[in-house]
């Protein structure tokens, strides 16, 4: 109730504005035509997800906002597996740790499997005749109106603090470069628990 949501509240909460926007502003058309299944948004999906840093947390929304608009659910499915796993950022580390070729074939292994489990949930969904755009969120319908009011409104009384905390430990970053060292000293002295917190779950900061 605490520690677990507080490591992931501000990810979630970054992921549900990001749904919200590809659900409101993108054409569910244009999404349907480009990565409606087969091999092309697969790789489309590598394209966009392995240079992108995104935290698994934030991650799962988007893929449900972008399979509701009408995305696969194998490119979905690539998205999920290549956002938390590659980044621009861990890449050129991993090049200056282990070398260009163990960098070569960690990333050749991730995009392989990432586009053979995504073609194989395609395919299982065509096969058991499922679509996945039809049957999303089904699952709420079963839960009556006041249990899903309550549930939101517990869900962002937990979140006000953790929120809270990064947001304020983001502007305090900012302030330190602004002003003198005194400054820098108070931040110092305050963001370590802040960044322990958030790496606990695998995302780290989300600035």
């Amino acid at each position: 109730m605490n520690e677990l949501w507080g490591d992931i509240a501000s990810w979630f909460l970054v992921g549900l504005l990001l749904a919200g926007v590809i659900t409101t502003l993108i054409p569910s058309e244009i999404l349907t035509r480009h990565l409606g299944g087969g091999i092309s948004s697969m790789f489309i999906m590598l394209a966009v997800g392995i240079p992108l840093y995104i935290c698994a947390t934030a991650s799962t929304p988007i893929a449900a906002a972008l399979i509701i608009s009408g995305v696969s659910p194998g490119a979905a499915l690539v998205f999920l597996l290549t956002g938390p796993a590659t980044n621009v950022t861990s890449l050129t580390m991993l090049l200056k740790v282990l070398g260009k070729r163990a960098t070569i074939i960690y990333l050749f292994a991730i995009a392989v499997a990432a586009v053979i489990f995504g073609l194989a949930l395609d395919w299982l969904y065509a096969s058991l005749g499922i679509s996945a755009q039809a049957v999303a969120g089904q699952a709420a319908e079963i839960i009556p109106g006041w249990v899903k009011m309550m549930g939101t409104v517990v869900l962002l009384a937990l979140s006000i603090k953790p929120v809270y905390r990064v947001f304020s430990s983001w502007f305090l970053k900012t302030g330190s470069h602004e002003h003198g060292p005194s400054d820098e000293i108070l931040t110092e002295g305050i963001l370590p628990m802040a960044d322990v917190t958030e790496d606990s779950c695998g995302c780290g900061s989300p600035t």
